[in-house]
C-alpha cells in the first residue's frame, strides 16, 4: 500500500472488523516454546496516596521479578492508561531509560538478564483513577490495573501501603498488620504473603459487620446508605456458608482474612481475599444500580441471585486466584468452576427449589439471547478454550454465554 514510494499510512483496522486469533509455539534454539514476556513477579511493595481531588493517586511501586530467559535487556509492564509513569528507578535511585505506548512501558535495564536470577526495579505513578459516584463514595477506573502488570503468569505477594483523607473508610486485598493517622490522614498497611493475580481497594463509606469461620475473620463492608433485599446478618451467614462449603471442597483458605465489600459498580469481582460485590444486588431493580439481565428477574428471586453471587465471587478464592491459568486456553476454568459451585451451592446448602432455580436459569438464557443478538445456540459461537476471544463481530457477549453456561455443565 505504497504510490510512488509514498506510505499512505494504512491500517488493517481500516478494512473493518476482523474476527483472527493467532496462537502458537515461538521457535527458539531449544526448540518451540509457549510465548513468554521474559519475567515473572515475585513480591511488590506499593506505597499509595490517595486524595479526593485530582490527581488523586499517587504510588511508588518496587517491584521484584525473576528472569526466565538469559539476554533479555527490555522488561515490559502494564498499567492502566488512567495513571501516568512518572519515573522509573533501580532500587538505589538510579534512572532507567523508559518509554511507554498506551497501556505499555518498556524499561531499559542496565545488563541482560540471567536466566534465574532477580530483577528489581521501582516505579513512580500518579493520575486521575477514582471517580465520585456520589459524596462520599468513591470507584476505582481500574480494579487491579493500577498495580504494575508483568509477565504470563503474574501471580506475586503484595505489601500494600494506603493513606487516604480522614472521614472515609478503605477497604483492600490483604490482611491488615498496621493501620492509625498519620498527620491528619488515615492509613493502612496489608499484606498478602502468597502469589496472587492481582490486589485491588475501595473507598467510600461502608457500615462493617465481623464474624470468624475457624482462624479466618470475615469483614462484610455494607454501603452506609440505600435499602436493602436481605438484612445485614443474612448476607453475613450466607458467606459464612459459602466459604465453610467450599473449603470442604477445596481445602483451607489460605489466609486469615475475607473482606466482602459491596460498591456501586455494576459487576462484581472476587480476588483473593477480596470480594467486591454489585450494590445493585442489595437493590430492588429499579431502584439501584443495575445489574445486567436482572430487571427481568422476578421479585422473589432477588436474594437468590444475590447469595448465588456471593457463592460464585468467594469460589474465585480458589478458582482463579489460588488455582491460576497458564496460558488463554486455560482461563475459562476459573469462570465455569465457579458457576458449577454456585449451582452446586444453591440446591445443595440454600436448597433452593428446583423450579426456582429452573426459573433463574431460563431467566439468564434470555438475556443472553438478547444480549448477542443473533438466534442462535451458546455452543454455536465456539468451545470454551477461546475464551474471551468468543467474543467478536458476531456477539459481545458470546464469552458469558459460553463460558458461563456452557462451561458450568462439563463439570455436572
Amino acid at each position: 500500500y505504497k504510490r510512488q514510494g509514498e506510505s499512505l499510512a494504512f491500517r488493517l483496522v481500516d478494512l473493518g472488523d476482523w474476527d483472527v486469533w493467532v496462537e502458537g509455539p515461538r521457535p527458539t534454539p531449544e526448540g518451540p516454546r509457549s510465548g513468554s514476556s521474559g519475567f515473572e513477579p515475585v513480591h511488590m511493595k506499593i506505597a499509595v496516596d490517595l486524595e479526593t481531588r485530582d490527581p488523586d493517586f499517587e504510588a511508588r511501586a518496587e517491584i521484584e521479578c525473576v528472569a526466565e530467559q538469559s539476554g533479555r535487556r527490555v522488561l515490559p509492564f502494564d498499567l492502566t492508561m488512567a495513571l501516568d509513569v512518572v519515573e522509573v528507578t533501580d532500587p538505589d535511585g538510579h534512572p532507567l531509560p523508559w518509554s511507554r505506548d498506551g497501556g505499555r512501558t518498556l524499561v531499559l535495564l542496565p545488563a541482560p538478564t540471567v536466566a534465574g536470577e532477580p530483577v528489581r526495579i521501582v516505579v513512580h505513578y500518579r493520575g486521575d483513577l477514582l471517580y465520585e459516584t456520589r459524596p462520599g463514595s468513591f470507584l476505582s477506573r481500574s480494579t487491579i490495573g493500577w498495580t504494575p502488570r508483568i509477565g504470563t503468569v503474574g501471580r506475586a505477594s503484595y505489601d500494600l501501603r494506603f493513606s487516604w483523607p480522614s472521614g472515609l473508610d478503605l477497604v483492600c486485598s490483604g490482611t491488615p498488620v498496621e493501620d492509625g493517622k498519620d498527620d491528619g490522614r488515615e492509613f493502612v498497611r496489608a499484606v498478602v504473603d502468597v502469589p496472587v493475580l492481582g490486589v485491588s481497594f475501595e473507598l467510600g463509606k461502608f457500615d462493617f459487620f465481623t464474624d470468624t469461620l475457624g482462624p479466618t475473620t470475615i469483614v462484610l463492608a455494607l454501603p452506609s446508605t440505600g435499602s436493602r433485599i436481605a438484612p445485614a446478618d443474612d448476607i453475613r451467614a450466607v458467606v459464612k456458608l459459602a466459604l465453610a462449603y467450599q473449603q470442604r471442597w477445596f481445602g483451607a483458605y489460605p489466609l486469615e482474612r475475607l473482606t466482602v465489600a459491596f460498591v456501586p459498580r455494576s459487576s462484581s469481582q472476587g480476588a483473593l481475599s477480596f470480594v467486591t460485590m454489585s450494590e445493585g444486588l442489595l437493590r430492588e431493580p429499579g431502584s439501584g444500580l443495575y445489574v445486567t439481565g436482572r430487571r427481568a428477574l422476578p421479585r422473589e428471586l432477588l436474594r437468590t441471585d444475590l447469595f448465588a453471587t456471593l457463592a460464585h465471587e468467594i469460589a474465585h478464592q480458589w478458582w482463579g486466584n489460588r488455582v491460576g491459568w497458564r496460558s488463554g486456553r486455560d482461563q475459562w476454568l476459573s469462570e465455569a468452576l465457579a458457576e458449577f459451585v454456585e449451582e452446586r451451592f444453591l440446591r445443595d446448602v440454600l436448597e433452593i427449589d428446583a423450579r426456582d432455580l429452573a426459573e433463574r436459569a431460563e431467566w439468564a438464557k434470555r438475556g443472553y439471547e438478547s444480549a448477542t443478538g443473533l438466534d442462535r445456540p451458546p455452543h454455536a459461537y465456539g468451545p470454551p478454550v477461546l475464551g474471551v476471544r468468543l467474543d467478536s463481530t458476531l456477539s459481545a457477549d458470546a464469552y458469558r454465554g459460553v463460558v458461563y453456561d456452557k462451561g458450568s455443565t462439563v463439570f455436572t
